[in-house]
């Protein structure tokens, strides 16, 4: 499962739940960067949550400076109830650049599944973080190799971490973004999620 940002055992009847239901410790989603936590959260949210039926709670965090600082989004995603609304302990951690990273990553457990984008984190920044798993993703260089702009290198990554999740599929997220984003962008943001999934599918993505 997807996520990021938080330390210590889950603390809502929701995570217990959840864990019972579905295997998962408990579901929370958190993007560290600042388009990622204004776009891709929402997406993410309706995506996981919503279409699955789920509870979903939503917390973002901005830094002193609204544009180039680290900002973070949380998401809590459960089957009942939520009464906690902050991410204890991670399940996936999606990082899109090193300042965010860096201020973040001590929220990554061992049972945290990382997704960075190695368009600005490499594999010496990941070393030794003590993750479950580790998936370096290009999504700013895809983005801006494909259609000429970064803007969407956030859905491109929500792409990339439907294909690697199995809570969620292709055509939910497809759905969630038509719920969210205005007809203007829907078809980039479209093409940028598929995109990413095509190349999360990959066998040696």
């Amino acid at each position: 499962m997807p996520a990021t940002c938080a330390s210590g055992p889950a603390r809502t009847s929701a995570s217990k739940s959840l864990k019972n239901r579905r295997g998962i410790q408990c579901a929370k989603i958190s993007d560290s960067a600042a388009r990622a936590a204004r776009a891709s959260s929402p997406s993410l949210a309706n995506a996981f949550g919503v279409q699955n039926n789920y509870e979903v709670a939503q917390t973002q965090s901005y830094g002193p400076a609204a544009r180039g600082g680290a900002c973070k989004a949380e998401l809590v995603i459960s089957d009942e109830r939520i009464d906690y609304v902050k991410a204890d302990e991670l399940d996936a951690f999606v990082s899109f650049n090193k300042q965010s990273f860096d201020k973040f990553k001590g929220d990554v457990n061992a049972n945290t599944v990382v997704f960075a984008d190695s368009t600005f984190i490499s594999e010496a920044d990941v070393a030794g973080l003590g993750a479950k798993q580790v998936y370096l993703f290009p999504a700013t260089k895809c983005a801006e190799d494909n259609f000429g702009t970064a803007v969407c290198a956030n859905i491109v990554m929500m792409g990339f971490i439907v294909a690697k999740s199995s809570e969620i599929t292709l055509e939910n997220a497809q759905e969630a973004l038509r719920e969210v984003m205005s007809p203007k962008v829907l078809e980039l943001n479209l093409n940028a999620l598929s995109l990413g999934y095509n190349r999360g599918m990959c066998p040696e993505a």
